[in-house]
């Protein structure tokens, strides 16, 4: 209590001196803009910038009373902020159903920091952008490239790993295409690995096999099932391969079955 007590008595005494020294010499204030011109005194001009201060504190106080204005402004500033941020989100959506790589793609740090944009759709916005590049690819340089830079889950999934499989076999790459099998064979075998090993004759399948016949035996629930028989027709001589794949599909029907099919025919024509 002592301390805001002794500043009243301060503030008090204070003033009543600035009284004093202004009763005897109120001062002299002038004030010209142009033509415009103010005189008055210092004790005036200090009045009037109260009760100016004043005026603005209870025009205030009255409109957030009566509007709530205060409270409106921070919810006009996030639903602004809401409103581009799904403009953004729905401007993404049209570039990746219009193909828009590019565009999306520029977009895409915008759209990390969308709080309420999930972090699995940014993954799968990532995988989706990814998968174009390498579709678009047209040379073996760039595919190597794009590899090398992808993130740590897309060169673990099998499913990626067999893409990029896919489009190195587009471009002519078959000793690269081979060694992604290989590992694939290691680690994990989609339908997508059957679908590239069916259009290829590998030239080392007895290695293929090997790793294939271990992995059908301890993950039966992937498709390596179907990839050890079809590397199994490609290491076979005369018609035994054709006849092994009939044999097969007649049970297990299979893209890639057909596909190994046709492969094995144009081969050894």
């Amino acid at each position: 209590m002592r301390g805001p007590l002794l500043l009243v008595i301060l503030g008090l005494t204070a003033g009543v001196a600035l009284v004093s020294v202004l009763a005897q010499d109120p001062g002299y204030v002038l004030l010209q803009r142009g033509d415009y011109r103010v005189e008055t005194t210092v004790v005036a001009l200090g009045i009037m910038a109260v009760i100016f201060v004043l005026a603005v504190r209870l025009v205030y106080r009255v409109l957030v009373a009566l509007l709530g204005i205060a409270p409106g402004v921070g919810r006009w500033l996030e639903k602004r902020k809401e409103n581009r941020e799904s403009e953004l989100v729905r401007e993404s959506f049209t570039d990746v159903l219009a193909g828009r790589d590019a565009a999306f793609n520029q977009k895409l740090g915008k759209l990390e920091r969308v709080s309420w944009f999930s972090e699995v759709y940014l993954k799968e916005a990532r995988d989706w952008v990814f998968t174009r590049q390498l579709a678009t690819a047209q040379k073996h340089d760039k595919l190597k490239r794009l590899w090398q830079n992808a993130a740590a889950h897309q060169k673990h999934d099998p499913v990626f790993t067999a893409l990029y499989a896919g489009h190195l076999l587009r471009v002519g790459a078959s000793s690269d295409v081979e060694a992604q099998l290989l590992g694939l064979a290691d680690k994990g075998w989609p339908v997508e690995a059957t679908a590239v090993l069916a259009q290829l004759r590998v030239s080392k399948p007895d290695t293929l096999i090997s790793k294939l016949t271990k992995l059908a035996e301890t993950t039966p629930s992937g498709d390596a099932a179907t990839g050890l028989v079809i590397a199994k027709a490609q290491a076979m001589t005369g018609d035994q391969g054709r006849q092994l794949l009939t044999y097969y599909y007649a049970t297990h029907r299979s893209a890639g079955v057909v596909t190994a099919l046709g492969t094995l025919s144009l081969t050894s024509a």
